[in-house]
């Protein structure tokens, strides 16, 4: 039975409850009410996928158009295409402990906080209703389902502040200095020797401010964190290789079904055991249909 609430942190916005968790959805007339007038923090928790899912919940703000100021608060990794939106006017948002609370909103006299990565984490105690329980699970599809909510044509985010490379190349994007792909520094150089003979170029990028300019012109992208995979097949058209992703013992992330679920255009080349070899010569088949000039 649907139920409705109204928090003391949250005066004046009507919540339905289902059982133990508050429905995140708001009639369009309450959100545009609500937001006039505010000084609106848009906070993310997470890495650089989450804070990509909360440029929507910025080009919603935006759209409405009522607020005062527009704040953004997240991860370090996730400020530069915060950047390249070129909608809000501070990235030092206050933070808050969103572990107090079961909702998306926080009011604070006229500062409103909202958070984007809610959906992940919607609990609330059997014993105190107004007190949220955080529910941490392994990436999934339902994790990303939810994220996805508001990701509609509506509110697609633009880099406004982006200028994009036109280059035609592979791009590389380690996960950290020390390990990419289980390859070392000349694993790296003989990768990018087999792709120079076959006439492509190599461009390895360890910041997104360095690879997010080249998706849109991108003919491949060598991907190992899946948080880089996802968004390159939210954003790039470009030829997808990663790996199967797996969190603990039980729980795999299946990268596959996520693009067929995403209806990504993408060709996709999983393996667990990455060669650059084996991965040069498949972006190269891929390639055929780029008419690479081979280099005199």
């Amino acid at each position: 039975m649907t139920q409705i609430r109204i928090f003391p942190w949250c005066l004046g916005v009507r919540w339905e409850m289902s059982g133990l968790f508050v429905k995140q959805a708001l009639p369009s007339d309450t959100i545009s009410e609500t937001l006039e007038g505010k000084d609106i923090t848009i906070c993310c928790q997470g890495g650089l996928l989450e804070s990509f899912f909360s440029l929507p919940f910025i080009e919603l703000v935006s759209l409405i158009g009522n607020y005062k100021t527009l704040s953004w608060c997240g991860p370090e990794v996730g400020k530069e295409i915060v950047r390249f939106q070129g909608l809000v006017s501070s990235l030092e948002g206050e933070e808050l402990d969103w572990s107090r609370y079961p909702t998306p909103w926080v009011l604070k006299g006229n500062d409103l906080f909202w958070n984007a990565t809610y959906a992940c984490f919607n609990g609330t105690s059997p014993k105190d209703p107004d007190r949220r329980i955080p529910r941490y699970a392994a990436i999934s599809s339902q994790i990303l389902s939810n994220l996805l909510g508001p990701y509609s044509s509506l509110y697609q985010p633009r880099f406004r502040k982006l200028k994009y490379s036109s280059e035609k190349q592979v791009i590389y994007i380690p996960s950290s200095k020390e390990k990419v792909l289980g390859w070392g520094r000349e694993d790296v150089i003989r990768f990018r020797e087999m792709l120079r003979l076959k006439g492509l170029d190599l461009k390895v990028c360890e910041k997104p401010k360095e690879w997010i300019p080249l998706l849109e012109s991108a003919k491949a992208i060598v991907a190992e964190d899946i948080g880089n995979s996802i968004l390159s097949l939210l954003v790039s058209k470009a030829d997808l290789v990663g790996r199967p992703f797996v969190y603990g013992e039980t729980h795999t992330f299946d990268l596959s079904k996520n693009k067929k679920w995403l209806d990504a255009p993408n060709s996709l080349f999983l393996n667990e055991r990455f060669c650059p070899e084996v991965i040069a010569n498949w972006i190269y088949k891929k390639g055929n249909k780029w008419k690479i000039k081979s280099p005199s």
